[in-house]
């Protein structure tokens, strides 16, 4: 009776192996298939994971189980990236290297070294992927596979890329890319143009990016693969993105989540969701960004992807802190570092820890954010993930700026550009030369600001960065007005109004809208100080930045008073201490409680005979 249980129990598991081999033969067609092979996996999940189950259970005692464990390994290699957790994927492929190693099946092992490999990666463990592909490159090439050769450098490339290796990734991804050309592989080779459009956009060098992921797109199409399609339409939009065109990023986001429903595939969903997130609310479109950022979630907790769930948790508190919801974000980062320890994933621990940091700094608790930001930091260390380092020395260098420890800023904003440069990373290196020049400016050395500036402007434009253009042209704005050099300020801030109209930078034209309304202040025009500064209230409002509507509600009072127009003052006045109140912003709501301390003297003053 055990005989002809397992004897049938191992029919079930070679029938279902057969039909998982299958499914993985559909999806590499690619097409329509793509999304038939999905369903069918779903369907018959159940019974494919029964089956393997037995074999792993029988791997020892039975050979004909031992085979069944190395080929469902095999099998799954293709399709249980888009649909099964890392961790089941690590079991799996353990389970059948032991197998095929026993079998002494090279290129199956080889495979299913590279399925090791970068399963240990999606759960955080670069070293481990790196080790797995060295081992599966040194199998291909001693049985001369060119094809699992090319695959094998690929993900040993993505592990190099996510640890910030770019030079090593480009060799790799390079010498991918000549042998799927020379194969005649015209997948793998989209996938190698993505892949290094990827790098370079790591690098800053998005006109090359856009390049590689606009030829990905194309071969995706040529070749009628829809996952490969997917993938292409979010890099193409990510680098409209960078270069501050979001319309036109959206127009690609839409196409990527279209293209994933039709497909009824989570990830690039996910993805799509996550982009457009973002890139409504760089638009200032804080209810769509939400909404976006709140359907990501929800698809990455039905997927079970803990690790989207992370990303999806931090993206979310982004748009509320900007929005001045700073409960929310508290306690939306909470849960992404709850979600990060329990799925061991050190980095979004790391970023959820200085999220909360963000939030306490706009708060003006500087000593809570301090600490938050040194215990992210620390982390960051310990994974030597420089770009993460370098992100919370320049919020750390902030810090110091605004309480007025310039000498400490500058110190700051010195090492991360030193690592903006180690790294290549372009955009953070004129990110860091504007706050370098802020410094200066609050030393009093403006001429050393302005050349700190220039530079952050001749960068942003090499990289077409309009975003970055608009602020560099503020802050030239702000340095000329500091040398008294008015007629020349207003004509950086009005550049940077007509750039940040053009490519619907909402922020930036606030921005520059309340500097023009500070230098008509500086002018006594106060008439056309009022005019910018309630154009510059309405955006903020828009926006749903609290902070900034309590501080221009301050400028209009004092314009307001200057214009002894003391009703509107007080109105005004009255109007920021709420916010203030409201934002426990305790150095705002002093400053303008004496301001309505003044004006309430100034009118009991005039009132007096």
């Amino acid at each position: 009776m055990t005989s002809r249980l397992h004897e049938a129990q191992e029919r079930h598991a070679k029938i279902y192996e057969d039909m998982l081999h299958a499914i993985s033969l559909m999806f590499e067609q690619g097409g329509e298939a793509i999304q038939q092979s999905l369903l069918r996996f779903e369907a018959e999940w159940d019974n494919i994971r029964a089956g393997q189950t037995w074999a792993s259970t029988n791997l020892d005692i039975d050979v004909r189980a031992c085979a069944l464990c190395a080929d469902y390994a095999n099998s799954a290699t293709v399709i249980f990236p888009l649909r099964t957790h890392p961790q089941e994927r690590v079991a799996w492929a353990e389970v059948g290297l032991r197998a095929v190693r026993m079998l002494g099946n090279a290129e199956i092992e080889a495979a299913i070294l590279i399925h090791l490999g970068n399963a240990v990666a999606a759960l955080g463990d670069q070293s481990q992927a790196i080790a797995y592909h060295e081992q599966a490159l040194s199998v291909t090439r001693q049985i001369a596979n060119r094809r699992l050769e090319s695959a094998a450098l690929t993900n040993l490339g993505n592990a190099h890329l996510t640890l910030n290796h770019y030079q090593h990734a480009i060799e790799l991804y390079e010498s991918a890319l000549a042998i799927d050309r020379e194969i005649g592989n015209r997948a793998s080779e989209a996938i190698d143009l993505g892949n290094l459009g990827a790098v370079y956009t790591e690098i800053g060098q998005w006109t090359r990016a856009f390049e590689h992921h606009r030829q990905q797109l194309e071969l995706a199409r040529e070749i009628k693969d829809s996952v490969l399609e997917c993938g292409a339409l979010g890099n193409v939009g990510a680098v409209f993105s960078l270069w501050g065109k979001h319309f036109e990023a959206i127009e690609y986001f839409e196409s990527q989540l279209a293209r994933a429903r039709e497909l009824n595939y989570r990830q690039p969903q996910i993805h799509a969701c996550g982009n457009l997130g973002r890139a409504y609310g760089e638009l200032g479109q804080w209810s769509r960004s939400i909404e976006l950022h709140e359907q990501c979630l929800t698809l990455a907790r039905e997927d079970g992807d803990r690790h989207a769930e992370c990303k999806a948790l931090g993206n979310l508190a982004f748009i509320c802190n900007q929005q001045g919801e700073n409960d929310r974000a508290i306690a939306l980062y909470e849960s992404q570092i709850e979600v990060a320890r329990q799925v061991e994933d050190r980095t979004q621990e790391a970023l959820g820890l200085g999220g909360i940091g963000d939030v306490h700094a706009s708060m003006g608790h500087d000593q809570q954010a301090s600490e938050l930001y040194q215990s992210a930091l620390r982390i960051h260390r310990e994974l030597d993930n420089r770009r993460g380092e370098g992100a919370v020395i320049s919020a750390l260098g902030v810090l110091h700026l605004k309480a007025g420890n310039f000498i400490e800023a500058r110190t700051h904003f010195e090492q991360y550009l030193a690592i903006t440069r180690e790294l290549g990373d372009r955009r953070g290196e004129a990110a860091t030369l504007g706050n370098l020049g802020s410094v200066c400016l609050r030393l009093g050395d403006v001429a050393e600001s302005i050349r700190h500036y220039q530079s952050y402007l001749r960068i942003a434009r090499e990289l077409s960065d309009r975003q970055g253009e608009t602020v560099a042209l503020g802050n030239l704005g702000v340095a000329h007005t500091n040398l008294g050099e008015r007629e020349l300020a207003v004509r950086f801030h009005e550049q940077q109004l007509i750039l940040a109209r053009e490519i619907g930078y909402k922020r930036g034209e606030a921005l520059a809208l309340i500097n023009l309304g500070d230098i008509a202040t500086l002018r006594e025009d106060n008439q056309a100080a009022i005019a910018h500064y309630e154009a510059y209230l309405a955006i903020v409002r828009e926006l749903g930045d609290r902070s900034g509507e309590g501080l221009v509600l301050g400028n209009l009072g004092t314009s307001y008073a200057e214009m002894e127009e003391m009703f509107k003052a007080r109105e005004c006045f009255e109007q920021a201490l709420l916010i203030f109140r409201e934002l426990r912003d305790r150095e705002n709501e002093a400053i303008t409680a004496a301001n309505l301390k003044q004006l309430a003297q100034n009118l009991e003053q005039d009132a007096t005979p």
